[in-house]
């Protein structure tokens, strides 16, 4: 389930995912989504004991995955 993260104008809505949608968009486990907010690499917000990832941080991060790789599949 997506969630909506606003700005205090109320302008700009950000969608937030989960670390399970996280982890079904990329086809990996759990695991590898929690290890990756856990050493900084990918971004998320801890709200109480959840995860929520901003959708442009993921795509920050799989961008910046793809410039270290050379841009190979």
């Amino acid at each position: 389930m997506y969630g909506i993260l606003r700005h205090k104008e109320g302008m700009n809505m950000q969608e937030m995912l989960t670390p399970d949608e996280v982890a079904k968009k990329l086809k990996i486990s759990r695991r590898t989504v929690y290890l990756w907010l856990r050493q900084g690499r990918l971004k998320g917000v801890k709200v109480g004991d959840l995860w929520r990832i901003p959708e442009d941080a993921l795509e920050r991060f799989l961008k910046k995955s793809t410039e270290k790789d050379g841009g190979q599949d």
